[in-house]
């Protein structure tokens, strides 16, 4: 029940009053002088991937991102509508979650913020309240106008590189097995092919044809393996 209630509330929050707000503007917009604006939402990362963990969140920011092209659908050219997707950014809330982090995962808060937070990130260090800011100030202004229904995502290459990171690590945690693997069918191939290369040498010693070809499958095995 508490879980529903959490995901109603984040419903109200994140997506029903953007929709509510953008309706009440919309409007507005029409009826200005030229009939032309924008509308800018703030979305995330996790607009553009799911993570574990956040189910009702990554819901809301992928919502918020269908509102935002819906409205941009809808207004015809003459009003435009964008999202700004980022990663972690230096407010108090997120600052205010850093000491917890450290203490609960044994590490340094500059660790946490660099392992952790920025782990996927090709910058190590957390975007500011005014470069957010920055962007839509981008978004609203007539250098924009062929955003329209897009999304600005400067994310320090978080979900553009994302899954090659992932696969990367996954890689290098497990090279060890296969290898071991490998190298015990190796070993086993090794004695197989010598059986036979004895066995061959052994049964066709008289033809010379048959003894050069095998030692040479032989010899051209070891070599390459």
């Amino acid at each position: 029940k508490r879980q529903m209630q959490t995901f109603d509330y984040m419903h109200r929050l994140m997506l029903r009053a953007p929709f509510l707000l953008s309706r009440l503007t919309l409007p507005h917009i029409r009826n200005s002088k030229d009939g032309t604006g924008a509308i800018g939402n703030m979305a995330s990362i996790h607009a553009h991937i799911c993570t574990v963990n956040k189910p009702a969140y990554n819901i809301m920011k992928f919502g918020l991102r269908a509102l935002t092209q819906s409205i941009a659908a809808e207004g015809m050219g003459k009003i435009r509508s964008f999202t700004v997707s980022t990663g972690f950014v230096k407010t108090g809330l997120t600052l205010g979650q850093i000491p917890a982090q450290a203490a609960q995962r044994g590490l340094t808060e500059e660790e946490v913020v660099s392992d952790v937070m920025m782990g996927f990130s090709r910058v190590k260090e957390m975007m500011t309240p005014i470069e957010v800011g920055n962007l839509f100030v981008f978004g609203f202004s007539r250098h924009a106008k062929y955003l329209i229904g897009g999304d600005l995502l400067l994310d320090g290459g978080i979900v553009k590189t994302y899954a090659q990171t992932r696969l990367s690590l996954e890689v290098v945690s497990k090279i060890e097995e296969p290898r071991s693997k490998l190298r015990g069918m190796r070993s086993l191939f090794r004695f197989k092919i010598t059986s036979i290369c004895f066995w061959t040498k052994t049964k066709l010693h008289e033809d010379p044809i048959c003894q050069t070809t095998s030692e040479k499958f032989s010899r051209d095995h070891f070599r390459h393996s």
